[in-house]
């Protein structure tokens, strides 16, 4: 009778361990007591999708339907109403601003409709009607995001099929029939996922890092961090530090002066002041990697990042790191997970810090480099006149190290507040 019973409790507990069941609520403070979305990610399990305003996220150790509310629980779209009477609303997050596709299949891949539409940074929402009854895949993608999902239509009266752009979604404007059918997201959830939530609210963006044990609210902390340029950065708190969690764009500096942009490799490398660039001289790799600067520029008192931030000396790198168990580890906890942005196989990439290191490459001696292969960012402290220091993230090993780099390369920055 030992035996059996031992099976049971075995069996017991391991049921016990994967029926979570956690509600998840949002706040903000600082800059902004409402939040307008959150993208939550499943670092664990590479799944992810967003909560929007007034919604709650249900944290399930078992999902086994998709309808009304908890459609998110396999795609990053939010549909409503789902299932449908032959109209719908979608709504999805525009990581950048940039122009996307719609495309509505059936099931055999035969399309139905397509439009095609810049969107602008953050929520933004389109609705279909005319749908008959069946079951639908619609697409939404662009050069750098791509979402898709499922609607499913019970419609009698089904007329011709129709894409209509509603824009950019806000706490004012978002439809309270969407609201009430997706009160409650759904993602499936496993004991000891980490999980990253990106809180949104207006032009305020702070990232939140939890491995959740227990249904609780998650306050973010809004900050302002908006360049001369009037672009706005995703912020993280790693122990006592707020950095930015993304790299910086700026093309002027704190004062509203111009950064000079420098495109040629014998004028880049003749630079003994400020300048920034493009990765390949191509504008649209700053929307995601941001721009490569000189040290000149990191460094020049009318200060390139946002009021109230800085570029970080190197004793503040050490304290980063050493916050994250040294040089040696530290680099995996900063990197993001996945190959998007890395080569195969990103060792040791976990982001449990959030601070989401991606490979924006470098320019050294005038070349561009290492695009995929690593990340490399300045510090203001010099290493001697020739050399500065800074910190090298690679595909291939979870180190952060600590290097001196000609003044005169090209590489990322991360700010700091004051």
């Amino acid at each position: 009778m030992r035996k059996p019973a031992f099976l049971f409790l075995l069996i017991f507990t391991l049921v016990k361990l994967q029926a979570q069941d956690y509600l998840i609520n949002f706040e903000g403070t600082g800059a902004a007591a409402a939040v307008d979305s959150v993208k939550v990610e499943n670092l664990s399990q590479g799944t992810s999708l967003y909560v929007y305003s007034g919604n709650q996220l249900h944290l399930l150790g078992t999902v086994s339907a998709v309808g009304p509310g908890s459609n998110n629980n396999v795609t990053s779209l939010m549909v409503s109403p789902n299932p449908s009477d032959g109209e719908v609303m979608v709504i999805f997050e525009a990581t950048v601003a940039a122009r996307a596709t719609i495309i509505l299949c059936d099931l055999t891949g035969r399309e139905v409709a397509s439009a095609e539409s810049f969107f602008s940074i953050g929520p933004q929402s389109f609705s279909i009607s005319g749908l008959e009854t069946g079951t639908y895949l619609v697409l939404v993608k662009s050069e750098h995001y791509r979402y898709n999902g499922k609607i499913f239509s019970r419609s009698t009266s089904a007329i011709s099929t129709r894409i209509r752009m509603h824009g950019q979604v806000t706490r004012q404007d978002s439809p309270e029939n969407l609201k009430q059918a997706s009160s409650m997201v759904v993602m499936q959830y496993n004991t000891g996922d980490l999980l990253k939530f990106t809180g949104r609210s207006g032009i305020h963006g702070t990232v939140y890092m939890d491995v959740p044990t227990a249904t609780k609210t998650i306050t973010f902390n809004f900050i302002l961090c908006t360049d001369y340029d009037n672009n706005s950065y995703t912020i993280v708190q790693i122990d006592d530090q707020w950095w930015m969690a993304e790299n910086l764009k700026a093309t002027k500096y704190n004062t509203g002066d111009d950064i000079p942009e420098v495109t040629g490799q014998s004028n880049w490398m003749g630079q003994s002041s400020g300048a920034y660039c493009y990765f390949d001289n191509d504008p649209n790799n700053a929307l995601v990697y941001g721009c490569l600067y000189n040290w000149y520029a990191a460094t020049d008192y009318r200060n390139p990042c946002p009021a109230n931030w800085h570029v970080p000396s190197d004793d503040e790198w050490i304290l980063l790191t050493s916050f994250l168990g040294g040089e040696a580890i530290a680099g995996g906890k900063m990197k993001e997970t996945g190959i998007v942005h890395w080569f195969s196989p990103n060792t040791g990439a976990t982001n449990e810090s959030g601070f989401t290191v991606i490979a924006g490459g470098n320019r050294s001696y005038g070349n561009f480099d290492a695009m995929g292969y690593g990340g490399s960012f300045w510090s203001t402290t010099p290493f001697d006149d020739v050399f500065a220091w800074n910190r090298d993230i690679f595909y291939y090993t979870t180190a952060a190290n600590r290097h001196g780099t000609d003044k005169k390369s090209g590489l990322s920055l991360r700010c700091v507040k004051n």
